[in-house]
């Protein structure tokens, strides 16, 4: 029973351990990928690209093709091969409303849209991930919707995972100053990542700053991605005090306690001899 106990509290607490790493890894995934965080940055990465190598007679000759271009479309969407060859999309509406210097802007979310976020896929995240392509492709995957919902995905089994562990936990130890020591230390495991991110922040701030203006937008949602990862582990890592602690403490108060009830039956003993 010993034995058992030992290995529930072990393998309870491994699968506590990861579950939990893998949450925070997803949350964090989640936040970064969402939609309203990342198209904004980007989009605006590929319009400063766009806008350098582009002159203003060629946007009035783009935007004169896209006028004259909706005049004879019939289902009110056109497309013109504007980035990398590709064929964009642009919504007639959207080009009534446009003047030849928003050409770049809308352009560029158009197909931040069309080929890097919504683009489709014949594959899973992981098939297309393990799959052959160049590393730009797999790069580019991990800004598509298809990344986010994986990771989204993740977070249930993590809870269900974690929620397990607490029970085999429980099972194993059966105290509650036990399982508060077990599940505490492993919340500081975890959470003195912190402050490895705390020492690296100044220097990779620092060098995140000497990147191009260009590409400042990028570096805004990369360290906010840095801060609320941060925050997290600080938030786990205290909560990890306050149950290693309670665990300790109970323990102490626990065996004095079971140290008096043991005095007490031996003056008991030595009475009534």
């Amino acid at each position: 029973m010993s034995f058992l106990s030992s290995f529930g509290k072990v393998f309870g607490g491994v699968i506590f351990y990861f579950s939990l790493n893998i949450l925070i890894f997803a949350l964090v995934m989640t936040q970064f990928l969402k939609y309203d965080n990342v198209q904004p940055p980007f989009t605006s990465l590929i319009e400063k690209q766009m806008t350098e190598n582009v002159t203003e007679e060629q946007l009035n000759s783009t935007y004169r093709f896209l006028v004259e271009s909706c005049k004879n479309s019939t289902s009110g969407l056109i497309s013109a091969p504007l980035i990398d060859s590709k064929n964009i999309i642009f919504n007639c509406s959207e080009v009534a409303q446009m003047k030849p210097s928003d050409i770049p802007k809308v352009t560029a979310k158009n197909y931040f849209d069309e080929e890097i976020y919504f683009k489709k896929y014949n594959c899973n995240f992981i098939q297309c991930l393990i799959g052959s392509g160049d590393f730009k492709d797999k790069a580019l995957l991990f800004l598509n919707v298809r990344s986010y919902e994986f990771f989204n995905s993740l977070i249930i089994y993590c809870v269900i995972g974690i929620a397990i562990s607490l029970i085999i936990i429980i099972i194993s130890i059966r105290t509650w100053y036990g399982v508060s020591k077990n599940i505490g230390s492993n919340l500081l495991f975890t959470g003195v990542f912190f402050f490895i991110l705390f020492f690296l922040r100044e220097p990779i701030i620092q060098k995140l700053l000497d990147i191009p203006s260009s590409y400042q937008e990028a570096v805004k949602i990369v360290l906010g991605v840095f801060e609320y990862t941060a925050n997290i582990l600080l938030i786990v890592f205290i909560i990890g005090i306050v149950l290693t602690v309670a665990g300790f403490v109970g323990d102490h108060f626990t065996k004095k306690s079971e140290r008096k009830e043991e005095t007490k039956k031996e003056e008991k003993k030595e009475e009534k001899k």
